[in-house]
């Protein structure tokens, strides 16, 4: 695998004249390093994979196999530096419990690699998805480790925190940062979007003395000190954020499918799906005159789910089409041109649906198109509703 053999040897490069990176490697070699220099150490590795992944894509050999070779090693090197981090700490700490190996994620890393052989769409977008795709997996990296290793010393009595935190974070990113006890952390904190560097960490509390029945302790447990217990997320302004996005979003968006009742078709870029109709009432009265009722999801977004939000994938299958046909809430994001968040409210959580509109006087030929999908807590949803426009709202 000669094109392999290339990538790795500039990947490596790259890295091993990366001055912070060797700054890093060095806290590491010294057992000085704490997860919040293996989380940077994530970072740069994952920013160097996905340059050069990017830039050689169209002219690998094998994209799928070179591709899941390059993260198969970025990740088991994230997670065997994580492990030997944990151990240093746990030593200085007097704590004897093995750090847990996470598997490679193989099944979403051959969705992301399957999707850059797509004939559908231009070679600018394979780059993208080369790009972004293999950004976030190699994070994942550290992310995996850090929820299976705190899972796992929270059931063997530890008290540990999960802590996300990051700098010009967006308003989704800054609504889960902060510490919270293993537990009553988001659903979603370790969940990432494209060209998020967020740090996601634990830190725990050693329980001294063996558990009683009751749950008490035979002795009191010793705090370890934690690593970030104060923190302010930096939130963009809107035009930081739109700037931001328009650099780096893709300009296609993906969700899913309706079990085969939606007809699909294509168009100059990528394959769509028609999703469904909407009520086009409360948007006009805001926005003016919509060149379509219809609204459709692209091939390119499908994936994007796929792969960014696999939890909820499901229920874009099942709930797609009725939340953006019949949503109870309708709120346009004020920080996006034609923008909007179409939701659905189901017993435990809620659906959102968010969508670009086309309208009426723009010359094109696109439609109304689905850019994204996720599952949003109460409490979320309130602070959306706040710093938004509200539209529409089922009585």
């Amino acid at each position: 695998m000669a094109d392999y053999k290339k990538l790795r040897e500039t990947i490596d490069k790259k890295l091993s004249t990366d001055p912070e990176f060797r700054t890093i490697v060095k806290r590491i070699n010294g057992g000085r390093a704490t997860f919040i220099d293996t989380e940077r150490y994530t970072q740069i590795i994952a920013c160097a994979v996905s340059r050069e992944l990017s830039a050689e894509v169209l002219d690998l050999s094998d994209r799928e196999g070179i591709t899941t070779q390059i993260l198969r090693d970025s990740y088991e090197d994230i997670n065997a530096t994580c492990a030997r981090v944990q151990r240093a700490m746990d030593e200085k700490a007097g704590i004897h419990i093995r750090p847990q190996q996470e598997d490679f994620p193989a099944e979403r890393v051959q969705q992301f690699t399957h999707s850059l052989v797509d004939p559908t769409v231009e070679d600018s977008v394979i780059k993208r998805r080369a790009r972004a795709g293999s950004d976030t997996i190699v994070k994942s990296a550290h992310d995996d480790f850090i929820r299976k290793n705190a899972t796992f010393r929270n059931d063997a009595g530890l008290t540990c925190y999960i802590i996300r935190e990051g700098s010009n974070c967006c308003e989704w990113c800054s609504s889960v940062a902060g510490k919270y006890r293993f537990g009553t952390q988001p659903d979603d904190i370790f969940r990432r979007h494209d060209n998020c560097d967020c740090t996601i960490i634990y830190d725990g509390q050693v329980l001294r003395g063996k558990q009683n029945a009751d749950g008490s302790r035979s002795k009191t447990w010793e705090e370890v000190p934690d690593a970030a217990s104060s923190y302010k997320p930096t939130v963009l302004s809107p035009e930081e954020a739109e700037r931001l996005q328009a650099k780096n979003q893709p300009q296609i968006m993906t969700n899913g499918v309706n079990g085969g009742k939606i007809s699909s078709g294509s168009d100059n870029m990528a394959e769509i799906t028609k999703l469904g109709k909407i009520d086009t009432q409360p948007l006009e009265q805001e926005f003016g005159k919509l060149k379509t009722d219809e609204i459709i999801v692209t091939n390119e977004r499908l994936d994007h789910i796929k792969t960014r939000h696999p939890e909820d994938y499901s229920l874009f299958e099942k709930y797609g089409v009725s939340t953006v046909e019949s949503p109870d809430l309708i709120i346009r994001d004020l920080k996006n041109d034609n923008t909007v968040f179409m939701v659905k409210s189901l017993d435990e959580t809620n659906l959102n649906v968010v969508a670009k509109l086309i309208l009426d006087t723009e010359e094109t030929d696109y439609k109304n198109s689905v850019m994204t999908f996720y599952r949003i807590r109460n409490k979320n949803l309130v602070k959306l509703e706040k710093k938004n426009k509200t539209l529409y709202k089922k009585e």
